[in-house]
């Protein structure tokens, strides 16, 4: 996409978080189905979140999945319904995770 000068290529935000996105190298989810971690409606996120348990960058793959306002499947260890409660909780759209109350939620401000 140009930018506003014409000049160049604007880094949209959704590919400037893909760029950032250099954590899934080292995703426990890396060799798994992908419908563990996008169920039909009504499945069990159970198997998935078993999996972020023991995946050394789950707390990445949170903060990425609320930054870039991912609506479908299981992000380090938080289902649909958690990401949305986690967002709705405080009327905020982005948040940040941190690592220093075991991967605490914490809005942006």
């Amino acid at each position: 996409m140009p930018s506003a000068s014409g000049k160049g290529i604007a880094i949209t935000a959704p590919l400037a978080l893909a760029a950032a996105r250099t954590w899934h190298e080292h995703a426990a989810c890396g060799s798994g189905k992908p419908d563990l971690w996008f169920p039909s409606q009504g499945g069990s996120v159970r198997a998935a979140k078993k999996v972020c348990r023991r995946c050394p960058v789950w707390v990445e793959c949170l903060d990425y999945a609320m930054r870039a306002g991912e609506r479908w499947g299981v992000w380090g260890g938080a289902s649909e319904e958690e990401r949305l409660r986690f967002r709705t909780a405080t009327g905020r759209k982005q948040f940040q995770v941190t690592t220093e109350e075991e991967g605490e939620c914490s809005p942006l401000r």
